[in-house]
């Protein structure tokens, strides 16, 4: 079995594929934000550029052409570039569903929103469901290290859902510490995250 990595391209299907991955990578949080019309509205706005979901930031792991996994990732001068507004643009009036959470989770947000000068950020890494455990999420995370150093990133850097065990330890085994970890929500004791680091 040859695991392979590549670019996404600007495709509705890669779009669709995007999106499973990207919600299952966050926990459920953006179907929560954005409603059963979640994945329809990232896979819309994964085709625009210039923004942290786009797919200029995306990369596919493949097994004999089949998508097994998903990587999302970019440095500090493209964050500082990115915008939410193709989200918003996709999502419409359904956009209102997310002002509780931008309400009473902004500390969380800007916390997940700053990425350092010099840091490489990954944003989401996702293995298919009848895959995990083949080694797809290591071939992944080599990927996302190499075009780190590739972009001359000091740091890779990451946050983690904070009950995401088998996540952190994943990123452990890689050599990623917890640097800090996110400030509470008010009415939302569950939404925290770790923000894991490795030094390149």
């Amino acid at each position: 079995m040859t695991v392979t990595v590549r670019a996404a391209l600007p495709s509705a299907e890669e779009g669709e594929r995007f999106a499973e991955f990207f919600d299952v990578a966050e926990g459920g949080v953006v179907r929560q934000l954005l409603g059963k019309r979640s994945e329809q509205i990232m896979a819309a706005a994964y085709l625009s550029p210039g923004h942290d979901h786009s797919y200029e930031t995306v990369h596919f792991a493949e097994i004999d052409g089949q998508i097994v996994g998903m990587a999302s990732s970019y440095d500090s001068g493209y964050h500082g570039a990115s915008s939410l507004r193709p989200i918003l643009r996709a999502a419409g009036v359904r956009s209102i569903r997310a002002i509780p959470f931008a309400l009473f989770g902004w500390r969380l947000m800007s916390f997940m929103d700053t990425v350092p000068e010099g840091d490489f950020y990954l944003v989401a890494l996702a293995v298919d469901g009848t895959r995990r455990g083949e080694g797809i999420g290591t071939v992944l995370l080599e990927d996302t290290l190499e075009r780190a150093r590739s972009a001359g990133a000091e740091r890779l850097v990451l946050d983690v859902d904070f009950d995401n065990e088998g996540g952190r330890r994943l990123y452990e085994r890689w050599g990623m510490t917890v640097e800090v970890e996110s400030p509470s929500v008010p009415f939302m004791p569950n939404q925290r995250v770790l923000r894991m680091v490795r030094p390149l």
